[in-house]
């Protein structure tokens, strides 16, 4: 494969990684919501989101 084509195709893939791991928060702030983040005793992630 061309290497140009490898970058545009890592670009893209970084992209939609950082979309998503933003999306839940984005699309909270956009309907008025805060959304904060908390851990467990296992590193699991709990999501909690709150109305203003």
């Amino acid at each position: 494969m061309d290497a140009s084509i490898n970058k545009k195709i890592w670009f893209l893939l970084m992209l939609a990684a950082l979309y998503s791991s933003y999306a839940q928060s984005i699309n909270a702030d956009l309907m008025g919501k805060t959304v904060t983040y908390s851990y467990d005793n296992n590193g699991n992630r709990i999501t909690e989101t709150h109305t203003d």
